[in-house]
């Protein structure tokens, strides 16, 4: 996921949570190479609607977004996902 979040400005990461627009983002967390915790997320702007299924968010990027050019969804598989409450819900 490192090299994809360079690729892919709408991926944020940050190791402290203290800097996630929680209430405005998809949220995630996963263990970096040093084994601590790193969050991740996509700011509402970029999200068009979000859906889940068996505990997997599915992530549909908003026609502006960079990623509706080149994905048509970004599947987030993680033991906890965060949705904001600004967020679209599909």
């Amino acid at each position: 996921m490192d090299n994809l979040s360079k690729k892919i400005p709408e991926i944020q990461t940050a190791e402290d949570c203290e800097k996630i627009p929680w209430e405005d983002s998809v949220v995630w967390a996963e263990t970096g190479a040093g084994g601590q915790k790193l969050w991740r997320w996509i700011d509402k702007k970029h999200v068009q609607y979000i859906t889940w299924t068996n505990g997997n968010v599915s992530v549909t990027p908003d026609n502006i977004s960079m990623l509706s050019s080149v994905l048509r969804s970004v599947v987030i598989q993680g033991a906890v996902v965060f949705v904001g409450k600004n967020v679209n819900v599909g």
